[in-house]
């Protein structure tokens, strides 16, 4: 039967903290060389304080949008529909702007391509078969 109350070591190695991590080994000595997480070499051995794994993980949780909004409730909506309605109407807003944009562009573009002038069309080489 395992100790819960057994004092826990103060650092621990790439493969433990990969394995609290739940990512490869590889991952965590990458993670150190980008100095992402802050470690203690003990002769050629990098060792990650567990208070500092903690401040990785508290630093790398990525929260919830405060801006999101739900969705009021309401009879034809149940509460899998709700959605974020400000998201979605910048989202479309945003959208619909850059459509315009691209299609004023396009149509410039051919405007001022399909303008030459009053000059006579070019000149067609037939081919030979």
């Amino acid at each position: 039967m395992v100790d819960d109350a057994a004092p826990q070591p103060a650092l621990l190695t790439t493969k433990q903290a990969s394995k609290l991590l739940g990512v490869s080994d590889g991952s965590v000595r990458q993670l150190i060389k980008q100095r992402r997480i802050d470690h203690v070499r003990i002769g050629k051995r990098q060792m990650i304080r567990r208070d500092r794994l903690q401040n990785f993980i508290d630093d790398n949780t990525v929260a919830k949008c405060p801006d999101e909004t739900q969705a009021p409730g309401s009879a034809f909506w149940t509460s899998a529909d709700a959605t974020t309605l400000s998201g979605q109407k910048a989202v479309a807003a945003a959208s619909a702007a850059r459509a315009r944009q691209i299609a004023n562009e396009l149509s410039r573009r051919l405007q001022s391509s399909s303008t030459v002038g009053n000059a006579s069309p070019a000149r067609v080489i037939p081919l030979k078969s």
